[in-house]
């Protein structure tokens, strides 16, 4: 697991699963250091699920931010190569947000998805997973 300051992940290789956990209020820069960390790290591989975890988060996140990220992972997605994204979140501001990102995202190779149970998220993230994978 690596920490920063507003953030830290971890990546689940035996269930393809990279989490992220921010606190605080992360800055757009920090979340792509976040993401720019993953990518360098040698357990990650392309097409796991991404559980971004923003129960922490103490600010709502504004629509340039909400834009900023959906605008990066279509520049990046070859390289993140994640099947499906998962948003995990505790209020009901959150979650307008993170629809927010499915809607604007609804063009990425991959799903966005919002929860407010990690257990499900973490469910949604596994499923057909196997059988994506034998495909690749």
């Amino acid at each position: 697991m690596e920490r920063r300051e507003n953030f830290s992940y971890s990546i689940d290789a035996m269930n393809h699963i990279v989490a992220f956990n921010f606190t605080g209020s992360p800055s757009f820069d920090e979340w792509v250091s976040g993401i720019s960390a993953v990518l360098r790290d040698r357990s990650f591989q392309s097409g796991y699920g991404f559980l971004s975890d923003r129960r922490g988060i103490t600010d709502v996140p504004r629509t340039e931010y909400v834009r900023s990220v959906i605008d990066f992972l279509r520049g990046q997605c070859t390289a993140i190569g994640a099947r499906r994204w998962a948003i995990l979140v505790s209020d009901t501001a959150s979650y307008g947000m993170a629809r927010m990102a499915q809607q604007i995202g609804d063009d990425l190779p991959f799903p966005i998805e919002v929860f407010t149970d990690e257990a499900k998220a973490r469910r949604w993230l596994s499923e057909g997973r196997d059988e994506e994978l034998a495909v690749r």
